[in-house]
């Protein structure tokens, strides 16, 4: 850690107060965590900002490379097949982990899965972790649980619907909007899948 400095800005009241609530409830106090988190905020940013740049060169570079394999296909003199080109953007990698789990034989898996998976195309930094769970979550393709005391996640939509119908029930205080709101689905389309799941089940009894 480098030698620490003091760094006075003018922020918005109430984006300074909701700061200071989110470290005096994460952290038990304000004295002595401000600061470090202000950094932690700031790293993190300049972290983030460092990886778009990096997947903007990658995006650029692929599809110059995807120009180049096509020109070369149209000019009779070279033959190509189509290139093997490992995902660069956040996107494809997403795009990629969700096939490798809805070829699972079973819709329903741990948690665990979903983090090997990931780890395997886009490595293993919990920050790296928590992105692609996020990005596979408004995918429309693979769900976690909707309730905190569970680590299930499934590529089967009948089967999240059901989750959340669960996860309604026992949060009386919660609309069915907040519990879909992390995911790619509106209440008009889970009802749809709601009225689908429970015809599957009427037709396995």
């Amino acid at each position: 850690m480098g030698e620490r400095e003091t760094f006075s800005v003018k922020v918005d009241r109430d984006v300074a107060a909701a700061f200071r609530e989110y470290v005096r409830e994460s952290k038990g106090k304000i004295r002595g965590e401000l600061g470090r988190e202000v950094e932690n905020a700031m790293r993190e940013y300049l972290d983030n900002d460092r990886v778009a740049r990096v997947e903007a060169n990658q995006e650029e570079t692929h599809e110059l490379l995807r120009a180049v394999l096509a020109t070369l296909g149209e000019d009779g003199t070279t033959h190509t097949h189509t290139a093997n080109v490992s995902p660069t953007t956040v996107t494809e990698k997403r795009d990629v982990i969700a096939a490798t789990l809805q070829q699972r034989d079973a819709p329903v898996m741990p948690e665990r899965e979903v983090v090997n998976a990931i780890e395997d195309v886009a490595g293993g930094d919990d920050r790296t972790v928590r992105k692609y769970m996020d990005a596979l979550r408004r995918s429309g393709e693979v769900y976690d649980h909707p309730s905190s005391d569970s680590s299930a996640w499934t590529t089967d939509r009948e089967q999240f619907a059901t989750w959340a119908l669960a996860e309604f029930d026992s949060r009386p205080d919660a609309s069915i909007r907040d519990i879909l709101e992390p995911y790619a689905m509106d209440p008009n389309e889970y009802e749809q899948l709601l009225d689908d799941a429970a015809a599957s089940a009427e037709v396995r009894r």
